[in-house]
């Protein structure tokens, strides 16, 4: 039973298999045993959908407790005037029958003898005329009506993307100014801040893209065919469809037939950015792109207003002359039956479609874009085109501004300030007739306070489930008393409820599990991820020298952030280490290593020369970036005696985000004997002083590895089998099969009375549907084989000279993507034996 044996492992989505057979196995070593074993299992799910339920879940909820904490405060002083509205709000999404029978009631909101629901809606057609009324009139309204004015408010209270601004709506200069610095660092240009005035008017104008295009190139003197970058942007800014492959000199960036990816900024939702792999800088331009195309959408919804609900009164207005002017159009140009199909539901995508509403009740929806169409539809077959009506409602088509809405998709670029500064000004007015709104409490607040506190509360992420009962809380109190979003910061100790999300959230090293990772943008992993590329680095397939390596990465990566092939190239020739026609390899056409954030923090790192410091920093911004008051805390707490206020500000102006593989003690503990200078030095020192890359360090060529091996044996290893896959940072697609794998593994090792000598590891995967591939396979092995034509000159010739139709051959393309060689002996395969005879078994 101590017998050597091999163990083959494939692990599919939903089983997993063992074999070692004469086909496979035996090959590498005559007279192992032959094991058979599988495990069938249900195929796990990944935690997107779910996640995407819980998070509206919770959304739903926490607007729900928001209304609740709202009527607490209203409570007593409506209970004056109105006992049971409280009550009929909450049963007025009841059917009659199954109301309370306590209470007798006709109307939900106002119930009295001399003002019901039908005299409201009379004087208020909507929401919005009901918070105008409240803010331009110093008269006493009554006590619901400011309630459920509020209640909108708190309810729909805008997104929090902009925590930096004032209380009222973001500037151009607001949205612009981020902008403009990151483009400068990632582009080296800037827009002129003397144009802002004349820049700020194109954006937000009401016209066609092109046009708004063609204005932003003349502003800025840009010529298409050489200020490619700028005028890319320009295109972004206007809203027209940008390459992002062109646009980030990114050739990865391809999309299906391998054509370049294209975007609008009016495309990019909550998943899209997920979607492209772009570095988290590239991902933040585009963010802050998006913010100017919600800023012009906000700046065409307000107008000259500074109230939303003074511009969403003008859009009900103007909706409703619109459709004056649609109806006597249709009526005088069209017979009856058209314009029943119009306006009473007899036909497709007509008005009671787009605004979801017939007489018979409501009906479903149909976007703006199908209505318009049918619209357009309609005035193709009038031959009344002269018309004040024909043109009139053609032309605000074509502005995409005919019969607007007030509720529309638009409405999720509004910022939560807007609608702050509205809240203010109806409390402002509703205290001079109720003092109820100006009591305070034990700790000094005043319901003014509380109500405001209710709108601005949102639950930083660091800080988790409130709910002390939930095994996946970690939030840390001051005192146990009931949270509010008025004594919150009073009763959750926020620093060390952030330490606690480090501990939780932090990721373990890849070779050193017990140690954590550092952060993706931090300077010692930055360096070791530019290191790991450039030592790679190949002229003619022959190894640049250290000393280049070192001036490469001092002179080129740690001036500009965005490297590419081109300027290491322009580099070496510049530098005599090669020429024109030399080839340099060993390095992807796009550079994603970068050390960005040492250029960032160059100014700190030149003051105070301290980089653990600097790193401390980024630390903090990974963890808190989303948050400034909590990020300038913990830098003012631990780095105030070093740095001024205007640095500290500084400091957390910068974003980073995601977390590296790597620990510090693996890179800088580590050590091995340099054999040229006979010196102890760690990893990051090898990765420096040779062109080793971190795979050949790991290699029998230096003694790195037993150290780690060494290393980790001292660390207690009680964990089970499942404890150490659930803590791997993988996806819950991946966990169950290497869980079942490992069980079976220890199944066998337990029969086997001795571990196999051998693994061999097999992934099945999902078949790919023939037509989905970008490239001909003969295509792309041929781009394979160019960088190694010279040691394999032979092979690349009969690939060359093999028709693209032999390559629908698994087996012929597999020998080429193998070099002529079997994947488990090494040996060499005869490709005539292997076209025509079957002893070849293929994976």
């Amino acid at each position: 039973m101590d017998k050597e044996y091999y163990l083959g492992i494939d692990i599919g989505t939903n089983s997993v298999g063992f074999a070692s057979t004469d086909t496979e196995y035996n090959l590498l070593k005559k007279g192992s045993k032959n094991i058979w074993g599988v495990r069938v299992f249900e195929e796990t799910n990944t935690a997107v959908d779910r996640r995407l339920f819980r998070a509206n879940r919770r959304r739903l909820q926490r607007r729900k407790e928001r209304i609740k904490l709202l009527q607490m405060l209203f409570a007593e002083e409506i209970c004056k005037v109105d006992e049971s509205f409280f009550v009929r709000l909450e049963e007025s999404k009841l059917h009659k029958e199954d109301r309370s029978s306590k209470i007798e009631y006709d109307y939900i909101l106002f119930n009295d003898s001399d003002f019901n629901d039908k005299d409201y809606y009379e004087k208020y057609k909507t929401i919005a005329h009901l918070r105008k009324s409240l803010i331009e009139s110093d008269e006493k309204a009554d006590i619901r009506l400011i309630y459920l004015a509020i209640h909108n408010i708190i309810k729909n209270r805008g997104h929090f993307l902009f925590e930096n601004l004032s209380d009222k709506k973001p500037t151009f200069k607001d949205v612009f100014d981020n902008l403009n610095i990151y483009i400068n660092n990632r582009f080296d240009f800037y827009f002129d801040y003397d144009k802002y005035d004349k820049l700020e008017e194109i954006i937000k104008e009401d016209t066609k893209q092109k046009d708004k295009e063609k204005k932003l190139n003349e502003l800025f003197c840009i010529n298409k065919k050489i200020d490619i970058q700028k005028s890319l942007l320009t295109l972004a800014l206007s809203n027209g469809k940008f390459d992002l492959c062109k646009f980030f000199e990114d050739e990865s960036l391809k999309g299906d037939n391998d054509k370049n990816l294209t975007l609008k900024l009016s495309e990019i939702g909550d998943d899209t950015l997920d979607k492209i792999p772009l570095s988290d800088e590239d991902k933040n331009i585009l963010i802050l792109l998006k913010n100017i195309y919600d800023w012009s959408i906000l700046e065409n919804i307000l107008k000259e207003d500074d109230y939303i609900s003074f511009a969403r009164v003008k859009i009900y207005e103007q909706h409703k002359e619109d459709l004056v002017i649609l109806k006597k159009f249709v009526r005088e140009n069209f017979e009856n039956e058209k314009y029943d199909e119009i306006f009473n539901n007899k036909g497709k995508n007509g008005y009671c479609n787009y605004v979801g509403y017939s007489k018979k009740g409501y009906i479903k929806k149909c976007s703006k874009e199908d209505f318009y169409a049918t619209i357009k539809n309609l005035l193709k077959n009038t031959t009344n085109k002269e018309s004040e009506e024909y043109l009139y409602i053609n032309e605000k088509i074509e502005k995409n501004t005919f019969l607007p809405k007030q509720i529309n998709k638009d409405n999720g670029i509004i910022p939560y300030q807007v609608n702050l500064f509205e809240l203010k000004e109806i409390l402002k007015n509703a205290i001079k007739h109720y003092p109820f709104l100006l009591q305070k409490d034990k700790d000094g607040l005043t319901v003014e306070d509380k109500i405001i506190s209710i709108f601005k509360f949102k639950i930083p992420y660091y800080v988790g489930p409130l709910n002390e009962h939930s095994p996946y809380h970690w939030v840390k109190k001051y005192t146990n008393e009931k949270i509010y979003p008025w004594n919150f910061e009073k009763v959750v100790n926020i620093e060390e409820t952030g330490e606690e999300f480090i501990r939780r959230m932090t990721n373990k090293c890849t070779y050193l599990p017990s140690e954590d990772v550092l952060a993706k943008n931090s300077l010692l992993y930055s360096e070791y991820m530019v290191l790991n590329e450039i030592n790679n680095l190949r002229i003619n397939d022959v190894k640049i020298g250290v000393e280049i390596k070192k001036r490469i990465f001092e002179e080129i990566f740690c001036k500009t952030k965005k490297v590419t092939p081109k300027k290491i190239k322009d580099f070496l020739i510049a530098n005599g280490e090669m020429k024109k026609e030399d080839t340099l390899s060993g390095i992807d056409i796009d550079i994603k290593s970068s050390m960005g954030s040492y250029i960032d923090f160059k100014w700190l790192i030149d003051k105070y020369n301290d980089k653990d410091m600097v790193d401390d920093i980024i630390n903090y911004s990974v963890i808190f970036g989303d948050d400034k008051k909590i990020l300038k805390s913990k830098i003012t707490n631990k780095y105030g005696h070093l740095l001024d206020k205007d640095e500290i500000k500084k400091c957390c102006s910068y974003k980073y985000a995601g977390w590296g593989r790597l620990s510090k003690k693996f890179l800088t503990e580590i050590t091995d004997v340099n054999k040229e200078t006979g010196e102890i030095i760690n990893i990051i020192g090898m990765l420096k002083e040779t062109n080793n890359n971190l795979m050949e360090l790991l290699s029998d060529n230096y003694s790195f590895i037993d150290k780690i091996k060494e290393e980790n044996s001292l660390i207690d290893n009680t964990e089970t089998i499942l404890d150490k896959v659930n803590s791997l940072y993988v996806s819950p697609k991946i966990k169950r099969p290497i869980y079942q794998s490992l069980l079976i593994i220890k199944e066998i090792v337990k029969t086997q009375k001795n571990p196999p000598k051998k693994i061999f590891i097999e992934m099945a995967r999902e078949k790919v549907n023939e037509k989905e591939r970008s490239k001909k396979r003969k295509q792309k092995l041929i781009e394979l084989y160019k960088n190694i034509k010279k040691e394999y000159g032979e092979l690349y010739t009969q690939l060359e000279q093999t028709e693209d139709k032999e390559f629908n051959k698994i087996k012929l393309y597999l020998y080429y993507l193998q070099l002529g060689k079997c994947i488990y002996t090494g040996n060499n395969i005869n490709i005539e034996h292997l076209m025509n005879a079957t002893i070849y078994d293929k994976d």
